[in-house]
């Protein structure tokens, strides 16, 4: 019986499982961040939609309210649907602009122009052509960070 014995091919060296480990957490880190941005750019286009949803919602509420004769504020208001009034307007206060949508902090918005306690809705007329509607959706985003938005215009016949 011959007991073959090279020491120098008995297994790996620590060097070479460290290497490896090095490798396989390299692949799963950069796995792991790409999923993640993945998953918030699903989130964000989710939440974007949603927001559309509810402001054509409101351009459509609009447009009947409009055709029925309803007068409607020259302020800041939002539809909500409800009767009597379904439009509720602002108290003293007014929705950011583009500018300034990272600055407000909601606090002037009624309770009947939050949706599903996250998107804050506002509905206001142009200066300069009282027939054109500018509509906005401002909310936090879900996994923090900065606030988004969405504007629509209609311009009422």
């Amino acid at each position: 019986m011959r007991v073959n014995r090279n020491l120098g091919q008995a297994g790996d060296t620590i060097i070479e499982v460290l290497i490896a480990i090095a490798i396989v957490s390299s692949v799963l880190g950069i796995a792991y961040a790409t999923m993640n941005r993945g998953l918030k750019q699903a989130r964000d286009i989710q939440e974007r939609t949603e927001a559309l949803k509810l402001l054509q919602g409101q351009v459509e509420s609009l447009r009947f309210l409009d055709e029925s004769g309803v007068t409607l504020p020259a302020n800041t208001f939002c539809i909500d649907g409800s009767p009597p009034n379904p439009v509720t307007g602002f108290t003293g206060t007014t929705p950011p602009t583009a500018a300034t949508v990272d600055v407000d902090d909601f606090n002037g918005y009624p309770d009947q122009c939050v949706q599903e306690d996250f998107y804050h809705l506002a509905i206001y007329r142009d200066g300069a052509d009282p027939r054109l509607y500018h509509f906005s959706a401002h909310w936090d985003q879900v996994g923090g960070g900065a606030r988004d938005q969405i504007n629509l215009v209609y311009r009422s016949l």
